[in-house]
């Protein structure tokens, strides 16, 4: 019986999955107990292929399933359904794990200290091109909190370096499949961790973060584009009410959009002396800082009126 079982699910992204392979296996071929799942999450181009180097290669840990229908949650249900072990990791597929990640999670698990946990994701630029109004701190969730320790009612791990217990997950009703990733298709969609962690806290779950927990995360080309963060705000603000189970009003959605010209000067201001005392400073970090959160208000305002 497996002590630990690490999910990662993928879609169309095997150019960046054997890197992710070797960097888990490096660290799994090392300990008893502990086995990992590729879920394949409707993938057309040579994942299949890929993944099968690696259970040919390392079959007593490494598995691969199909999940047809399109969807992160969808997919991290899937390995929550074809696990057996008490324990989950659940990792994205561009991951590259730190050394001791493994051995560290092990020791958390152990200590019963908590249900659920994550730990840190930093950036990671393995493709040419970033450009320079991209901030720094993109990809990484260094601020969530700098203690170990239980988060805040308000906080949740990221699911790209999560671990939750097999059966809270369960009893949670695993991920909500109308929300996160990819819902009906390549749809850039947020919030079925938190969602997950909110009903796993009514439950009782102590939800955890361990600041010495690393990964690092690849940021693909994809998201050196403007127009792919402006539309990860506006779905961020969109989905908050139902992530967060709050009422919707038409009002406070009338109110959001007459405030924007004021709250977009601010952060003009705002934005201008960030940017400066960073040294970054110029007019596409300043319309980047401006447009995006601009992009998640007005996305707060259409989830108003759902």
């Amino acid at each position: 019986m497996p002590v630990l079982d690490i999910i990662i699910c993928t879609y169309n992204r095997a150019f960046l999955l054997d890197a992710c392979l070797d960097s888990v296996i490096a660290q799994v071929r090392e300990v008893p107990g502990v086995q990992l799942w590729v879920v394949d999450n409707n993938s057309d181009d040579n994942t299949a292929e890929l993944a099968a180097r690696y259970t040919k290669g390392h079959p007593d840990i490494v598995h691969y399933v199909f999940e047809q229908t399109q969807g992160l949650s969808h997919a991290r249900n899937r390995g929550i359904k074809e696990s057996s072990a008490p324990w989950l990791a659940f990792l994205d597929d561009e991951a590259i794990l730190e050394s001791g990640w493994l051995s560290r999670s092990l020791e958390v698990i152990n200590s019963g200290d908590f249900d659920c946990f994550g730990g840190v994701f930093l950036a990671h630029y393995p493709f040419p091109g970033k450009p320079d109004w991209l901030p720094e701190n993109f990809g990484t969730n260094q601020t969530l909190q700098s203690h170990y320790g239980p988060l805040p009612p308000d906080k949740t791990p990221s699911g790209g370096n999560m671990f939750c217990r097999r059966d809270m997950l369960l009893e949670a009703d695993c991920f909500p499949v109308d929300l996160g990733m990819g819902v009906g298709g390549k749809k850039v969609a947020y919030g079925e961790e938190t969602f997950m962690c909110r009903q796993m806290r009514k439950n009782g779950g102590r939800i955890g973060f361990v600041p010495d927990l690393f990964i690092y995360h690849s940021v693909v080309p994809t998201k050196y584009r403007m127009g792919w963060h402006f539309t990860s705000e506006y779905t961020r603000g969109r989905d908050d009410l139902i992530i967060h189970d709050l009422p919707a009003s038409k009002g406070k959605a009338v109110a959001l959009l007459l405030s924007l010209p004021f709250i977009m000067l601010r952060d003009i201001c705002r934005g201008g002396r960030r940017l400066r005392q960073a040294g970054t400073l110029n007019a596409r970090s300043l319309s980047f800082f401006v447009i995006s959160r601009a992009a998640r208000r007005i996305g707060r305002s259409v989830g108003h009126l759902r």
